[in-house]
């Protein structure tokens, strides 16, 4: 069975909205750090993981290089061992829209424990944000030495 043309486009962004809104409503559950906070240095780690491990993971699939030029909202993200990419892709907005929500509460109402977790949704989003553009980056860079070497 096929399915509709954008199913994968509009289910992934039906799935974000909800999960926007219930975390808007809910708001974050309360994190016992036993007096003991979370340093802010933990929310580095996303960002510097995702930056450096993306863009050569991401490249070692060939699917990948669809993507330089088209978007990946309408693929199916759960193929992640053919082909990775919109599976981030996802994971990139899943983090973007849980991060808004975790920013809004602690805007509210400050709490240490809650804003470090706040600093790593937005450092998860950041890190996955730029192994995507290194990625889609390295690649466009590869395909046009290949192009001016008059080799494909």
């Amino acid at each position: 069975m096929k399915t509709p043309k954008h199913f994968w486009t509009f289910t992934k962004a039906s799935l974000l909205a909800c999960s926007a809104v219930v975390s808007f409503i809910t708001g974050p559950d309360p994190i016992n750090s036993g007096g003991d906070p979370p340093p802010f240095w933990l929310a580095i780690i996303p960002v510097a993981f995702f930056s450096i491990f993306l863009p050569p993971f991401l490249r070692a699939f060939k699917s990948t290089e669809q993507y330089v030029t088209e978007s990946p909202w309408p693929d199916f993200p759960f193929s992640i061992f053919t082909n990775p990419f919109p599976f981030w892709h996802l994971c990139l907005w899943g983090s973007f829209t849980g991060a808004i929500p975790q920013t809004y509460h602690i805007l509210k109402s400050y709490n240490h424990d809650q804003m470090i977790m706040a600093l790593m949704e937005w450092s998860f989003f950041i890190g996955t944000l730029v192994g995507i553009i290194l990625t889609k980056r390295g690649i466009r860079k590869e395909m046009s030495n290949k192009g001016m070497n008059g080799t494909r």
